[in-house]
């Protein structure tokens, strides 16, 4: 239940954020290092996001808000 409520505010955080946000947090990185880990994350989460059902099967409204991303 833990993981559902971190993803639904992941997900309710990347839909406020536009391409400014997401310029202004890049340009803080200090390297590619930064960069790299920045992008691997954010691919494991993605795929995590899509590979696992984080919400209960009777929440599909959610789930399908969920692979919108």
């Amino acid at each position: 239940l833990m993981q559902s409520r971190v993803v639904a505010c992941m997900t309710a955080i990347l839909s406020q954020m536009d391409d400014g946000h997401y310029t202004t947090y890049i340009e803080t990185f200090t390297g590619t290092t930064d960069l790299v880990d920045f992008l691997m994350e954010s691919f494991l989460l993605f795929k995590d996001l899509i590979g696992k059902h984080v919400y209960p099967s009777d929440w599909m409204a959610m789930i399908m808000v969920q692979n919108r991303y």
